[in-house]
């Protein structure tokens, strides 16, 4: 038996046509998509004469899933808010090296006791834990399994805890807004000065026509209007 795709792998014994297949054929590693593969092999027999025949042998392959799933971490470390009734405990992912995405569907679980739940999704959510007092320590385990039943499992550590302080504002936008501000007293001072140097101006030239107009007395109730004295020549007599 020939095999060009699969030499080493596939391997007949030549009294009685039995074949066997020497090592894993992972179409994993190989990342094939479709979850399948054939070998093409062909197949000589050789009676005692030496006569001979041939014929295609075909070996198809399938996609097994062999592969367990991991949890992203080996522990996890969660807080529940004292006095609470519910709420959130986190999110987690996990890892399945298996080809196809039939064999990578996955479910998480709590293994323990305790008011924990866990969705397919990998959200993890508490229910009422408002006996408990402060410090409160709970130690469950996470499971999460595939479609074929393989499993992995990280211990998981709950404390009931103060609720979280609220988050800080944004430094970036303090200055921004810290920016706004100079820059607001920056333009106000930029057309402040050169209005009252402006205004100084004005009033310096008020001052001083004012001061022409009396001296003058031609303006406005300075005006005063004066006589004006005609002389003529004397006559002969």
């Amino acid at each position: 038996m020939s095999c060009p795709w699969g030499r080493g792998v596939f391997v007949m014994e030549p009294l009685t046509g039995c074949v066997t297949m020497t090592k894993e054929w992972d179409l994993d590693a190989a990342n094939k998509r479709l979850g399948k593969e054939t070998v093409v092999c062909t197949l000589t027999a050789t009676d005692l004469r030496g006569l001979t025949t041939t014929a295609t042998f075909n070996i198809k392959i399938k996609e097994e899933d062999d592969n367990k799933p991991f949890l992203s971490q080996t522990s996890y470390v969660y807080c529940a808010t004292v006095g609470s009734t519910s709420g959130t405990l986190g999110q987690v992912t996990s890892t399945d090296n298996d080809v196809l995405d039939a064999h990578t569907t996955k479910k998480y679980e709590f293994v323990g006791s305790g008011p924990f739940s866990a969705y397919w999704t990998g959200g993890l959510t508490y229910g009422d834990l408002s006996s408990y007092a402060k410090g409160t320590k709970f130690e469950t385990t996470l499971r999460v399994t595939d479609s074929a039943g393989h499993y992995h499992e990280s211990p998981v550590t709950i404390f009931i805890c103060d609720p979280p302080p609220p988050a800080p504002s944004s430094p970036n936008s303090a200055r921004g807004a810290s920016s706004a501000t100079s820059g607001g007293i920056d333009n106000f001072l930029y057309w402040l000065i050169p209005a009252l140097l402006l205004l100084a101006f004005m009033a310096g030239l008020a001052v001083y026509l004012i001061r022409r107009c009396i001296q003058g007395g031609r303006c406005g109730s300075c005006y005063q209007s004066r006589a004006v004295k005609t002389i003529r020549p004397d006559r002969p007599l």
